[in-house]
């Protein structure tokens, strides 16, 4: 067997102990040309979504934030704002919200990607699990509020007169 190949065998047994197989399998790594190379155009894809996401969410985040004056606990409603707008204008902040954590936390990625896949951050225990649960929910949250706003565009559209609610779209996303 020469270095550039790994041997794995995998002993299986039958649970009432009759019988037993074997299984070798051989594996051949990339060379690390390849691997280098692999690494650096998803470390650069990463950092793209970084550099062009985080700026483009927060810009679009203070424009629908930007529809509303804010006296007090109410929100005013100028008076070439509809009901409707701000509805539409608090779930566009949702989304941007949303997606600027989305692209901040591609940062562990890219250094792993340029560090050659040596762990960096993924090392702390609680990081990790921390990041984890956000790249579990986030991507299924975005999803979410995608669908929430077709069925606010839907319903908008079928009944024009119908003024939507912030307050029970906010508790509906968030419990």
């Amino acid at each position: 067997m020469n270095n550039e190949s790994e041997l794995a065998t995998l002993n299986f047994t039958s649970s009432n102990g009759d019988s037993q197989s074997t299984i070798t399998s051989t594996s051949h790594p990339l060379p690390p040309s390849v691997n280098t190379l692999t690494n650096s155009i998803f470390g650069t894809m990463y950092l793209v979504c970084l550099l062009f996401g985080t700026p483009g969410n927060i810009l679009a985040f203070f424009y629908f934030r930007s529809g509303r004056v804010q006296l007090g606990r109410k929100i005013s409603i100028t008076r070439k704002t509809s009901v409707n707008k701000v509805y539409f204008d608090n779930l566009f902040q949702v989304v941007c919200a949303t997606d600027l954590i989305i692209c901040v936390s591609v940062v562990p990625n890219a250094v792993s990607f340029f560090d050659e896949r040596n762990g960096a951050w993924f090392d702390n225990e609680v990081f990790c699990s921390g990041w984890g649960l956000l790249w579990e929910i986030l991507p299924y949250f975005s999803v979410f509020l995608v669908g929430l706003m077709s069925i606010s565009r839907l319903i908008v559209l079928n009944w024009p007169l119908l003024k939507l609610n912030s307050t029970i779209m906010f508790s509906f996303v968030f419990g």
